[in-house]
């Protein structure tokens, strides 16, 4: 799906945001000032699938989930229209080991972390 030109941005909320942070195991965020992206999600543990989702983001907007992924060792794959990104990502109660998928200027990455 090709991404969306919006004339508006939505500020991201401010509440909680340390708390969420310290919890959080899945963290997709969307840096574009005025483009929205359509983004699918795998994650993999060994064979087995663990979690596949797909999220529509709106420009600054940005998501999490503290519940998707138990701790241990992950192959995340993050696609867009045009472009993809894979890593292996080990997912604890720490706040260094999150999966952080990020969105801007039309590239997506994938890494361990939030920034």
């Amino acid at each position: 799906m090709a991404p969306t030109k919006l004339a508006q941005s939505l500020p991201l909320p401010g509440r909680s945001a340390r708390r969420r942070r310290e919890r959080e195991v899945l963290r997709i965020c969307n840096r574009d000032e005025t483009t929205a992206y359509d983004v699918e999600i795998a994650v993999r543990q060994a064979e087995e699938w663990c979690h596949r989702g797909e999220y529509r983001l709106r420009p600054r907007q940005a998501g999490s989930s503290m519940t998707v992924l138990s701790a241990g060792e992950y192959t995340v794959t993050a696609a867009i229209a045009d472009d993809d990104a894979r890593a292996v990502v080990t997912v604890s109660d720490a706040p260094s080991e999150t999966v952080f998928v990020a969105v801007r200027d039309g590239r997506i990455t994938v890494s361990k972390g939030v920034p």
